[in-house]
């Protein structure tokens, strides 16, 4: 589910009178967002007992939420307000990354980025886990690095040239592992401590 802030223009058009809120740009395909009847065009006015203001507020509440929480969302549609319970999913594709790729990956939150000094928590997705003997473990990754830029590594004519995607959230990290190939080499761009690092892993042929 992307997440945008409503301007003075938009909030007219769904006639708000400001502009508080987060409206809903985008639901991925058998997210849990979907799953459980968010729809683009709404506007997210609360996720539990706290007011979004803005589309940080909303990701940041979003955020801290874990895998199994259900959640009460506050949605302003068509004029009306309705609330739906939505219960946080982690899809399938996140068994692949552990497979293909040797981790185990959560949202950061402020006390995971405190605790690993991490400059933020509102952007990438955490490793949770390095499964040993993986690619990832090969790799040097380690529990706490968190993942900004995934790129798919590609050589033509004997030049090398990669396809790189922003990791700003989980659905951009799902659709990029939705898309990998086995045997693949994957550039990893990643923060550790305070600094950014890089580094390869291939995806398993296993």
């Amino acid at each position: 589910m992307k997440l945008q802030d409503l301007n003075t223009e938009i909030a007219e058009h769904l006639g708000l009178e400001d502009n508080r809120g987060a409206l809903v740009s985008y639901v991925a395909e058998s997210s849990p967002a979907q799953k459980y009847g968010i729809k683009n065009g709404d506007v997210i006015i609360k996720i539990g007992d706290q007011r979004a203001n803005s589309a940080d507020e909303a990701v940041e509440l979003i955020r801290l939420l874990w895998d199994g929480d259900e959640a009460s969302f506050e949605i302003l549609r068509k004029g009306e307000i309705r609330n739906f319970l939505i219960k946080i999913e982690y899809n399938d594709l996140i068994d692949v990354a552990e497979k293909s790729l040797g981790i185990v990956v959560q949202v950061p939150t402020p006390q995971l980025a405190e605790k690993y000094g991490l400059s933020s928590f509102q952007k990438g997705v955490l490793i949770a886990n390095v499964i040993k003997d993986s690619r990832a473990d090969e790799a040097k990754l380690k529990v706490g690095d968190l993942i900004l830029r995934l790129s798919k590594e590609r050589v033509s004519s004997f030049r090398r040239f990669s396809i790189s995607n922003d990791i700003g959230d989980m659905d951009d990290f799902t659709e990029f592992i939705s898309d990998m190939q086995k045997g693949q080499v994957i550039k990893i761009i990643f923060e550790r401590k305070g600094k950014l690092w890089q580094s390869y892993v291939t995806a398993s042929q296993d």
